[in-house]
């Protein structure tokens, strides 16, 4: 006989299934269900977080897509450009030897024009157009041969005291001179040398109009040791034995009269010479401009500078 306890649990189960039949119980849920429920039940939080979710995962998508939309087409364009430098490499050549040719052109032609104008320095236009010509030809970083600038500027410096446009185009000779000394290879380079004695310049405040930046380099023996000195000083290095080679002045500004200069380089200066005493030995002249009097002795230091030699050696007043 069953006990009391299964005979009601019996009952139980049999009144559920009476209930689930009529519909008056609710069958269980299925995960679906449950799964739609906790949504709802926590929309507030999940959308922000779904919005992350689709904002990295979109911004990962549109990098990608944006790098192939730019590499796609590398190999294509790669071998688009090797054959399009295979057909222009001899184009390429071909210009670059015109440019050459261009080059030499312009080399003659300015040396055309130079001594054009120089058989006539006195007329304005000439001295215009010479004066244009040397600029333009520094500007480019063009060599003309320094007879040429010589012969040239040694006849517009013989009439400066005619025209002031002369000697404005003969101070852009001086100029172009000083840029082709840049140009020599036989001009003093500064080195390192082994250790010399100390030395001594003497350079007065009335000669500087911009002070240039004073070194020097190599090395000599004595009575050949560099000097900058007020003429008429003594020479205050007479006792050295083993001095530097030069003495560099880089930049500034400098007015050369009353001075004694010997193995000095000037190089970026400006220099102004007023017709002063003035002697120089062994002097160079790097890339420098001038402002030099119109007068006999202007005349005299511009031939000096003007000369073939960039070494220059000078006694004046």
């Amino acid at each position: 006989m069953p006990t009391k306890r299964e005979q009601f649990e019996d009952i139980a189960s049999r009144l559920d299934a009476v209930e689930t039949a009529l519909g008056l119980q609710s069958k269980p849920e299925s995960a679906m269900s449950r799964l739609w429920g906790w949504i709802k039940a926590n929309k507030v939080s999940l959308i922000p977080v779904t919005a992350l979710i689709l904002t990295v995962a979109g911004w990962f998508v549109s990098t990608w897509f944006k790098y192939h939309l730019d590499h796609k087409d590398d190999s294509f364009n790669a071998a688009v450009d090797k054959r399009i430098d295979d057909k222009l490499s001899p184009t390429t050549a071909k210009v670059s030897e015109l440019r050459e040719q261009m080059a030499r052109v312009e080399g003659k032609l300015d040396v055309l024009i130079l001594r054009a104008a120089a058989n006539l320095p006195t007329d304005y236009q000439n001295a215009k157009l010479a004066k244009e010509t040397l600029i333009a030809a520094k500007t480019r970083g063009d060599r003309i041969d320094l007879s040429v600038i010589a012969d040239a500027g040694a006849k517009f410096v013989n009439v400066a005291k005619a025209s002031s446009q002369s000697w404005d185009t003969a101070l852009a000779f001086l100029n172009y001179r000083s840029f082709l000394t840049s140009l020599d290879r036989t001009s003093p380079i500064p080195t390192d040398a082994k250790r010399t004695e100390p030395t001594t310049y003497q350079i007065p405040d009335g000669n500087i109009i911009e002070g240039p930046v004073l070194s020097d380099f190599g090395s000599s023996q004595a009575p050949d040791t560099p000097q900058v000195r007020t003429l008429g000083a003594p020479n205050l290095n007479e006792k050295v034995k083993l001095g530097p080679a030069f003495v560099l002045l880089d930049g500034g500004a400098m007015v050369l009269d009353g001075l004694y200069l010997k193995r000095v380089v000037f190089r970026n200066t400006h220099i102004l010479y007023r017709g002063g005493a003035l002697v120089m030995d062994n002097v160079y002249f790097v890339n420098c401009t001038f402002d030099v009097i119109q007068k006999s002795q202007g005349q005299s230091f511009a031939r000096a500078i003007l000369s073939p030699n960039s070494s220059i050696s000078l006694k004046a007043g």
